[in-house]
């Protein structure tokens, strides 16, 4: 504490001055004083040596300074007790107190405080790490490097305002920011000259240090609730009659506190240290700023070269603004310029693109000329915010819809907010994209012919065995009436069962243009009876664990095929395996979307390659035996053309008594 008396003694002193009045009579204010009978106050409840709340009292250099104007005023002050200062800010906010003790003036307390003059002020210093160079202007770090500060603290906010692409990190207090910069988590911490000291001189002698020193002081007055413009004059006037005696009055009767009874050699060297220190910067600081004022005398006059060269580049601009045009116009893409909803340019492609004669028709007109009505809504909302590549449909002039991939950009342009969009025609590789649909429903249907070749073998005995028997009782004249109508029953549930067969083949291939409700468990059931033959080849049991039944509109052909797809690469997972071979399915619902699983125990995916599976063209089959488009027009039917979603994972589960591991599909779609 003892540093104190040096440090108060160079940088802290009362702005406080001697009144024109002599006298100390406060009587006009009496009637006010007597209503009012209490002044409610908040504090930094942490801010040594200006103020602290120990016990529940008000302590410090503000203290007896509060104290002076309770003996003026004749009505006590009262504390209101808080844990922080950012508590503090709170209360007045909610008018719990009528005056901050210490306070200083930014542009969010006025809103509900008034401030008056200064009764204190104090240098704004950085404390760094001990092996940290001197700083000769900390403005020059602010933006790059990370300082602590107190939150809630006015140059906080302040430092803020002015240097608004700074890196300040708020702290709750001035303990926790110097043990920040002691642990390295922080490069500096920004305070007062007498706090900081306060707190380096207590724990962080040859820890820590001050490196530099900020041009602006803290000027500290009262705050005074903004709705009691009374209470504010008192107050000004009794900042006006402190004598500067009193105030040094104040500084040694509270410094003297925290005297030792005997003299500490050790402690007086440190103090000279810290002393010669802070006369160096002072000396650095001064020799900075006179080099400084020769830099600015040479750049007044660069200025002025600069001033002629600026006419020049305007031209120079204005003929650069004509080439960035035509570049603009060279684009593959389509852009538009938006004014609000408005659009107020284009380039050539968009004009081509979108079927308008040239760019004049289409300035003026509207977002919704070129958004088709199912796309207006969402491409409204993205206006907002700029956005990744989305997709959309587009709209010509002639009305006719294309589907287009989008991307915005919120930006300033001449001083106006504008939204450039750009556009992307993706009919081509929509086409393509069917295309490939197409040939993986093809690949489906090498595989269906054969699971339905496997199916048809039994049926076609019966047909056969049946038939032969018929005949054979005609010729050795054994034919008996009753006997030949049940065969012929049995004939005709076999030609029924081969003919409905044939049907949900043909149904599974039919292309969709609307979605339709059909209901989840049926689908899926009724097409996975063409995968029985290929079920019996492989020893494969096809387990139902959770089912619900409801429906769902969507496409149901392309979900059966999603889901056929998945089969298909289970049974590939399961081919060779030598032990009993599962594929367990579940269907239910749950937040009004309808979740399908999808699980075998064919020892699951590598994990090296999971993360690839849905990737056009990637199979971890030998290439005679797999495209590796699948899974990935599974994903692509699921997540764009249904609005589900796809995941996979590997599952380690107990079946039967069995432990096994598998890879498990999980399809969320959503049930309209």
């Amino acid at each position: 504490m003892k540093i104190m008396i040096l440090f108060l003694a160079f940088f802290v002193m009362g702005l406080a001055k001697t009144s024109s009045e002599n006298s100390n009579d406060f009587s006009e204010y009496q009637e006010y004083l007597n209503k009012k009978k209490t002044i409610t106050m908040c504090v930094d409840p942490n801010w040594m040596p200006y103020e602290k709340i120990e016990k529940g009292k008000h302590i410090g250099m503000a203290a007896d300074f509060m104290a002076i104007f309770q003996n003026k005023f004749g009505i006590p002050i009262v504390l209101v007790p808080t844990q922080t200062w950012e508590e503090s800010l709170l209360f007045a906010q909610e008018r719990k107190c009528d005056i901050f003790s210490l306070a200083m003036s930014t542009p969010s307390r006025l809103e509900y405080m008034n401030f008056t003059k200064p009764y204190m002020s104090f240098p704004l210093v950085v404390a760094t790490k001990l092996d940290t160079l001197f700083i000769p202007n900390v403005e020059d770090i602010i933006n790059t490097q990370t300082l602590g500060i107190v939150k809630g603290y006015a140059f906080a906010e302040l430092l803020k305002r002015k240097f608004p692409h700074n890196r300040l990190v708020e702290v709750e207090n001035i303990q926790e920011g110097l043990k920040k910069v002691a642990n390295a988590e922080l490069f500096g911490f920004v305070g007062t000259l007498a706090t900081v000291g306060y707190e380096l001189q207590k724990k962080y002698i040859g820890e820590l240090k001050i490196a530099g020193k900020f041009d602006e002081t803290w000027e500290l007055g009262i705050g005074v609730r903004n709705d009691d413009l009374i209470l504010f004059d008192i107050f000004e006037k009794a900042i006006a009659q402190l004598t500067p005696q009193e105030s040094q009055a104040i500084f040694n009767q509270w410094i003297s506190v925290a005297y030792d009874k005997k003299t500490d050699y050790d402690l007086a060297i440190k103090i000279a240290v810290v002393l010669l220190i802070i006369m160096a910067l002072v000396i650095h600081r001064n020799r900075n700023l006179q080099q400084y004022n020769q830099k600015v005398k040479k750049q007044a006059l660069q200025l002025e070269v600069i001033n002629k060269e600026l006419v020049k580049t305007k031209k120079k601009l204005e003929k650069s603004l004509k080439s960035i045009e035509v570049i603009y116009d060279c684009m593959l893409d389509a852009v538009f310029i938006y004014e609000g909803k408005i659009c107020v340019d284009v380039n050539e492609v968009a004009v081509k693109m979108f079927g308008y004669a040239s760019k004049e028709e289409m300035k003026g007109l509207s977002i919704s000329a070129f958004a088709h009505i199912q796309s207006l809504v969402d491409v409204q909302k993205k206006f907002k915010e700029n956005t990744l590549p989305y997709e959309v449909k587009a709209l010509r002039k002639d009305g006719t819809a294309f589907p287009a991939l989008a991307q915005g950009t919120n930006i300033m342009l001449n001083g106006k907010k504008v939204r450039v969009s750009v556009l992307i025609d993706i009919s081509e590789i929509k086409n393509k994209e069917k295309l490939l649909v197409q040939q993986t429903k093809m690949a489906s249907m090498g595989e269906m012919i054969g699971n339905i070749a496997h199916q048809w073998r039994q049926p076609l005995n019966i047909i056969s065995t049946t038939a032969t028997g018929l005949k054979l009782q005609i010729e050795f004249g054994e034919f008996k009436e009753e006997e030949a109508i049940k065969e012929l029953d049995v004939l005709n549930d076999t030609v029924q069962h081969l003919s409905k067969t044939i049907d949900d083949f043909r149904n599974f291939f039919k292309s969709e243009k609307e979605r339709k409700p059909f209901n989840v468990e049926q689908s899926i059931k009724k097409n996975l009876k063409l995968l029985e033959g290929m079920c019996k080849i492989y020893n494969i049991e096809v387990v139902f664990e959770r089912i619900e039944t409801f429906s769902i509109q969507n496409y149901e052909n392309e979900f059966i095929q999603a889901i056929l797809n998945i089969f298909y690469n289970a049974k590939d997972a399961l081919e060779n395996k030598n032990y009993n071979k599962y594929i367990f399915m579940n269907i239910y619902q749950e937040n009004q979307h309808a979740i399908i699983t999808i699980k075998d125990n064919g020892g699951g995916i590598k994990e090296e390659v999971i993360g690839k599976i849905f990737e056009p063209y990637f199979t971890t089959k030998y290439k005679s035996n797999g495209t590796g488009i699948g899974l990935y027009m599974t994903h692509q039917i699921i997540q764009d053309h249904m609005e589900g979603k796809i995941e996979v994972e590997n599952q380690t589960f107990v079946y039967d008594n069995h432990q096994y591991t598998g890879a498990i599909f999980t399809i969320t779609l959503p049930l309209s």
